[in-house]
């Protein structure tokens, strides 16, 4: 691609922060339940720990339910529109929560917000998908996944706010309406495709679908090296042992993840003997810390087209960190946050390549449901990692349990490894793009 920089880059000034920003909103009215819990709901509610702990992991059932379907449908038909509807969806119940009075209305409204929130994932990665080449796609997705850091650096300050003027049911409520309101940024900002943006020249226009083809002839040029790549019904990709790898991957990295995000202020409490509005300030540096990570291993992974290499390598470094901050703590408190933020420097970086990885791998017929699958039992591990983590307190103590998720993201890394090379699929993306320029050309 010898003339990118001369190619209009609109698609990155209105797909991406669109994006962005609709995922921060979803992340932020997901965890806003922590803070709620802090600011009175529990006593409020007659609620104990363990009626809290269903309602945090009920939200995981339903996310399960309309990940491979909204995948699906967002291929096969428009995900501009489906994820449309599912704003309306999870803003309302959003809202509704700062209504509830019960635990079982909790848990019903927790578990259709897991629903409607459980279908956007994979369905911005299919419009990802559509928007951005190959040579682009690792940045794009790592733009994207910034959303995860920025909504936890900015929850906190926000939700906390809200409760201190007003408190936790207007700060559901507001937060809710908030979300809702993003439907009317959504709809004029988002196409589909570049064929269906009329506010897209017609020379950006021309090279994106010239890309894509490229890419999509290059994968059936692949199908003889690459059985996967074969894959295009949902019964022979239930059968196909990368999109299993794949799942395994997501779900051990996930589990280290969601462990890290639930208990990382009362670590940094206990390693620091800090008062909870600096942990409120500290907690915000492993995020920081994330997002250049995301952003960093993103550009990596493009320039080289080596994508297992920057999936192994922030992989490693997550659990050597975590291993470095338990063995530190009883040392030097400091030097044990230390390793807590290198830590976050590379525990989401992983993702966007892995998701450029499902990409090139599985035929767009499937690639939507394929990462609806990966993504929905991947984040099962956001119920069972915490519990896992709460027996081995109970019974040992966090610094076991702190090792145990180490090792688990180094088998991440081994799984990744012994994933297929993307050489041969490159390869085959450069011979056909010259193919499909040329014929573009004779055409035009």
């Amino acid at each position: 691609m010898t003339n990118e920089t001369k190619i209009p880059n609109t698609r990155w000034w209105r797909i991406l922060p669109a994006t962005v920003l609709v995922y921060i909103v979803a992340n932020i009215d997901r965890a806003n339940i922590s803070f709620a819990m802090a600011g009175g709901m529990m006593e409020d509610l007659g609620l104990d720990a363990v009626a809290i702990g269903m309602a945090i992991g009920i939200f995981f059932w339903g996310y399960l339910l309309l990940q491979v379907p909204g995948g699906h449908l967002a291929e096969r038909k428009s995900a501009k529109h489906f994820i449309a509807a599912m704003i309306v969806i999870w803003g309302g119940c959003a809202t509704i929560c700062g209504f509830i009075s019960t635990s079982f209305e909790f848990n019903v409204v927790r578990f259709i917000l897991g629903i409607a929130e459980g279908g956007i994932f994979p369905a911005i990665l299919v419009i990802i998908s559509h928007w951005f080449p190959p040579a682009e796609r690792a940045r794009a997705n790592s733009i994207f996944l910034l959303s995860f850091p920025l909504s936890a650096i900015i929850s906190g300050p926000i939700s906390g706010w809200l409760i201190a003027t007003w408190g936790w049911r207007e700060m559901f409520i507001i937060e809710g309406v908030a979300s809702i309101a993003l439907i009317f940024l959504w709809m004029p900002l988002i196409a589909d495709r570049p064929s269906k943006a009329k506010w897209l020249s017609e020379e950006e226009r021309n090279w994106i679908e010239s890309e894509l083809a490229a890419e999509a002839a290059a994968k059936k040029a692949a199908a003889a090296t690459n059985k996967s790549a074969t894959k295009t019904s949902y019964r022979e990709l239930v059968f196909d042992i990368n999109l299993w790898k794949m799942v395994a991957v997501y779900f051990l990295i996930c589990c280290a993840f969601y462990v890290l995000s639930f208990w990382l202020p009362t670590i940094i409490k206990d390693i620091l003997k800090a008062d909870i509005g600096m942990v409120g300030w500290l907690s915000a540096l492993p995020n920081i810390a994330a997002a250049l990570g995301i952003v960093f291993f993103g550009r990596m992974a493009d320039k080289s087209q080596n994508r297992r290499k920057y999936c192994i390598i922030p992989y490693v470094c997550v659990g050597l960190c975590i291993i470095a901050s338990v063995f530190t703590a009883s040392y030097s408190g400091w030097l044990s946050f230390a390793f807590l933020c290198l830590c976050g420097f590379f525990w989401l970086s992983g993702h966007p390549v892995l998701w450029t990885i499902v990409a090139e791998t599985f035929q767009p017929e499937v690639a939507g449901g394929a990462r609806g699958a990966i993504n929905a039992l991947g984040n099962l591990s956001g119920f069972f990692a915490p519990m896992l983590l709460g027996y081995m307190i109970q019974n040992y103590s966090r610094d076991a349990g702190m090792y145990i998720f180490a090792v688990l993201v180094f088998l991440a890394a081994v799984i990744v490894w012994s994933m297929p090379k993307n050489a041969e699929t490159k390869a085959a993306v450069e011979k056909t793009r010259e193919h499909v320029a040329a014929t573009t050309n004779a055409h035009a």
